[in-house]
């Protein structure tokens, strides 16, 4: 399950990308960065969406998942890792 919710999210990237976005986004950051050229409102909403699938794993898989994602590098799966684990804050 944990590979599958990965590779929805990061197919749902790529099926997102906006090419000049993805241009502008290396202009913005001074130092070299990884990203898809996805924008924040759609890895919001992708964030949303896969925390509803992921919620009632336990905390220890759901870091698992966050740190899968924060391995990969990219600002979008940065970005959505994060918002996992803000979520989890009670």
């Amino acid at each position: 399950m944990n590979n599958k919710v990965l590779l929805k999210i990061r197919s749902e990237l790529k099926n997102n990308v906006e090419k000049k976005y993805h241009k502008q986004s290396f202009k913005f950051f001074k130092e070299e960065i990884k990203c898809f050229g996805v924008r924040a409102k759609i890895t919001d909403a992708l964030a949303k969406k896969y925390f509803l699938e992921i919620k009632d794993l336990g905390k220890k898989e759901i870091f698992s998942l966050c740190e899968d994602l924060l391995k990969a590098g990219t600002n979008e799966e940065e970005k959505i890792a994060f918002d996992w684990l803000y979520r989890l804050k009670k």
